[in-house]
């Protein structure tokens, strides 16, 4: 993913998603990127400045919103804490 060109794809911007979002009616956002994040903090600033409120599983020690692979089903939903 890293060593691509543009692992982020040019149509998926913040304001797409926020776009998609709105199509869908949804109704909480939750980010999930986990430790990856730290290698696009550029895109992931840009999703948390998007949406004013954004969920996630908890963050990691990097304050990173906790990417659901390896949680159990059981782990709840809480509001990302902004730095």
């Amino acid at each position: 993913c890293r060593a691509a060109y543009n692992p982020i794809g040019f149509w998926n911007t913040a304001q797409q998603i926020h776009w998609w979002a709105n199509q869908f009616e949804v109704v909480k956002v939750v980010a999930a990127w986990g430790a990856n994040g730290k290698y696009f903090p550029e895109q992931c600033a840009a999703i948390e400045a998007e949406f004013p409120e954004l969920w996630c599983w908890g963050t990691t020690s990097d304050g990173l919103p906790r990417h659901p692979l390896m949680l159990s089903y059981e782990t709840p939903l809480e509001l990302l804490k902004r730095a």
